[in-house]
């Protein structure tokens, strides 16, 4: 991956709140444009609501889909990793030390 692509993902990533709201507004006006084309049709808007909905299918498969396409789900994943790892350090951290020096006692036999 080259340098200026991890500066892209990077500073998407930190726009991610603006890419989230853009999203929503995506998703709603592309929703609101097939209602507004059904109520021009003659249905009630409630039915053409209804319809657009079930003819877009499930928003939030939509969504996590272009979320996908963003490129940094690796790195929202590894975030929350070393959140856990961290939490997991400050509740047992005599495990933790005993776990990392069989880490490094393995790794130096190897």
């Amino acid at each position: 991956m080259s340098m200026n692509r991890l500066r892209f993902l990077f500073r998407r990533f930190l726009r991610r709140r603006d890419l989230e709201s853009e999203l929503k507004e995506e998703l709603a006006f592309h929703i609101d444009l097939e209602t507004a084309f059904r109520v021009r049709d003659g249905q009630s808007t409630q039915v053409a609501r209804r319809e657009a909905m079930r003819q877009f299918g499930n928003i939030g498969l939509v969504a996590e889909v272009t979320r996908r396409q963003w490129g940094f789900t690796w790195l929202e994943q590894f975030i929350h990793d070393l959140r856990i790892g961290i939490r997991a350090l400050r509740r047992t951290p005599g495990f933790a030390l005993v776990g990392i020096l069989v880490m490094a006692l393995v790794s130096e036999l190897t």
